[in-house]
């Protein structure tokens, strides 16, 4: 009887807390709702601009990325379709992609109450997941990947848990529908994006040591199965793939994984500290029962979040841990904290866990505002910029007689100008990365210096007082050389 009372005190906790979980993305799709969204950066504008009708666009796209050193069909086939669809309407895309993005939390949060059948699991992950500030550029960049691979391994698990949770039990049959279907969602994922081929090793990996733990005959040929799907993939990427853009992918250069790593101890870390500080202190809490035996469902769950986690920082070090590369951590992070922690919170006293799980609300929200802020603030920036490139006759004529633009990123530097010359019909070559200052000082024929507040660390004291602004926003100041 006191398990049954429980277990209804605890439903309509844990909906209540699920639905405050989920508050810092309604306030973003209600500022999606009200408006004044338009076609964001990265690749946005050249997947609108693209020619051709929707099936066009998707078989003439498939070879692109792969000339150019990529292999992500799943999201090309993705993008060429839906920026046809919405290529008028790019608030309707954003409402979209919102959907998008909670479909994909939504697929992780039930896989946490479905491993540990606590009713906090849920909440406890969508707290802190969205806890994880580069978790929102799903939501803000929508020629992003990585919610795709996301939502296509949240899927996949979740059909191989089907496949092999009555074996975990009790010993019961596998179910080979179950996991053909997850065989085919592992695939989708490892299309969204390459790094993404950890979703088989992960899952793989998991299974084969709580085969080996637990002697759970079937499962240890399922998790080779996976694990070799993963190795075969990266084969493949190795071989075929790697070229071009992706040539530069420094797996051997230590300097290069170094300086990503400690991005990663700076930028990522400081939103996981509180979420491994809370562990500790409720494994102090319930010491005696903090290290007792868990099921294989559970064990097996929480063994795939953290090699998961662990598997695609490792995958990203020689490329970026910073940006939007980085969002399938906070999702691995979340789900292998809920793991961990959900039945701890369970026994706390109700008071104690109301004040917890006010925390994590604040906290989340904190976080939530300030992407919000960023986001809102970066597409008003770099809509007032490109609006000043295109209309200042004195920026015009000096470009046309042949003065060079430079700038310390991508987005500055190719992005801005395809949008400038497509919405206001200009002709701009592209801007000149440049990522040394002293690169501008030493060619008299630079003239202006477009400087991304957000990348890099560059020296500006070196321009000295020949340079002076004349754009300054939040995100973006435009330099220009005065004699």
């Amino acid at each position: 009887m006191e398990k049954n009372d429980r277990a209804e005190l605890n439903i309509p906790a844990g909906c209540v807390w699920l639905l405050l979980a989920f508050v810092p993305v309604i306030v973003i799709l209600v500022s999606f709702i009200l408006g004044g969204w338009s076609w964001g950066l990265m690749d946005d504008y050249s997947w609108v601009k693209m020619p051709g009708t929707v099936w066009e666009r998707m078989s003439g796209s498939i070879g692109n990325p792969f000339l150019a050193g990529r292999f992500l069909p799943v999201h090309v086939l993705h993008s060429a379709f839906f920026y046809k669809i919405f290529a008028e309407n790019p608030t309707a895309f954003y409402i979209f992609r919102w959907v998008e993005c909670v479909v994909a939390l939504g697929l992780w949060a039930f896989l946490s109450f479905r491993v540990t059948r606590s009713q906090f699991a849920a909440p406890l992950f969508i707290f802190v997941t969205l806890s994880f500030y580069k978790v929102y550029d799903a939501f803000f960049f929508l020629s992003t990947q990585e919610i795709l691979g996301i939502l296509f391994f949240g899927a996949a698990a979740l059909f191989f848990l089907n496949a092999v949770e009555s074996r975990f039990t009790d010993g019961g049959k596998i179910r080979w529908n179950s996991f053909s279907a997850g065989v085919v969602l592992l695939m989708l994922t490892f299309g969204s994006k390459e790094p993404f081929l950890v979703a088989g090793a992960a899952l793989g990996i998991s299974s084969i040591v709580v085969s080996l733990a637990d002697r759970k005959k079937g499962i240890l040929s399922l998790g080779i199965i996976g694990l070799m799907l993963a190795v075969a993939y990266a084969v493949f990427l190795k071989l075929f793939v790697m070229k071009g853009y992706s040539a530069t992918y420094a797996a051997t250069d230590p300097g290069v994984i170094g300086e990503n790593l400690m991005l990663w101890a700076q930028k990522d870390l400081p939103f996981h500290v509180p979420w491994i500080l809370l562990a500790a202190l409720l494994m102090v809490c319930f010491f005696r029962t903090a290290f007792q035996k868990w099921t294989a469902v559970r064990t097996w769950a929480f063994l795939t979040g953290v090699t998961a986690y662990l598997g695609y920082l490792l995958v990203i070090l020689p490329w970026s841990a910073w940006g939007h590369y980085v969002t399938p951590l906070g999702v691995f992070f979340g789900f292998a904290i809920a793991v961990l922690l959900a039945d701890r919170i369970e026994r706390l006293a109700l008071s104690h866990t109301a004040g917890l799980f006010l925390l994590m609300f604040a906290f989340s929200m904190i976080v939530g505002a300030m992407a919000l802020k960023f986001y809102a603030t970066y597409q008003y920036d770099s809509a007032n910029l490109m609006k000043w490139l295109a209309t200042n006759s004195l920026f015009e004529h000096e470009v046309s007689l042949g003065a060079v633009v430079r700038g310390n990123a991508w987005e500055p530097c190719e992005t801005i100008v395809n949008q400038v010359n497509g919405i206001y019909g200009k002709n701009y070559e592209k801007f000149v990365l440049t990522s040394s200052v002293r690169e501008i000082l030493a060619d008299v024929k630079t003239r202006y210096y477009l400087w991304g507040r957000h990348w890099g660390d560059q020296d500006l004291s070196r321009l000295g007082a020949m340079w002076t602004p004349v754009f300054i926003s939040d995100h973006w100041v435009l330099f220009r050389r005065m004699f």
